[in-house]
């Protein structure tokens, strides 16, 4: 199958899954995930087994659309207005989950470098997710607005 066309197909699936989504009264990101839950189990059956490159093709146009809206999300001004608080917020949870998780893993028995890819792994922060509820329950007021920038300065920090 061509790969562009795979892409439209899967696109074109998660949005109608998430409106369906918002259509029960649920998030349009649960929509999405149970179209890719779905789409992960069928796709391979229906021609081929999907590659390991067509799935690191769709994994990098994933994030490249995921960076282009959290990006859209961030005003200047607001990123000022907020500057100690959100990086101290993001400093915190990003370096608080890293050291948390990297000595859990290293005390159950795993290597020191599988514990600081695990810890890594575990400060990210999902910003598609986040992003879509505060869109869904069109949620405003300080608490909103110092979350995106966090969650961009906490992503920021684990890469």
């Amino acid at each position: 199958m061509n790969v562009v066309l795979a892409i439209g197909l899967l696109l074109i699936s998660g949005v109608a899954a998430g409106r369906l989504a918002g259509e029960l009264k649920m998030s349009s990101v649960t929509g999405y995930l149970v179209a890719g839950l779905v789409l992960g189990q069928v796709w391979p059956g229906i021609r081929q087994p999907v590659s390991g490159m067509a799935i690191a093709l769709a994994t990098d146009i994933g994030l490249g659309l995921i960076a282009f809206v959290v990006g859209g999300e961030l005003e200047a001004g607001r990123l000022r207005s907020l500057a100690r608080g959100v990086l101290g917020m993001a400093l915190a949870q990003a370096l608080g989950a890293f050291a948390l998780v990297a000595l859990v893993s290293v005390l159950l028995g795993h290597s020191s470098g599988v514990g600081l890819v695990i810890g890594a792994i575990a400060a990210a922060t999902a910003p598609a997710s986040t992003i879509m509820v505060v869109r869904r329950h069109k949620a405003e007021g300080p608490l909103t607005q110092a979350l995106i920038p966090v969650v961009a300065i906490d992503d920021a920090i684990c890469i």
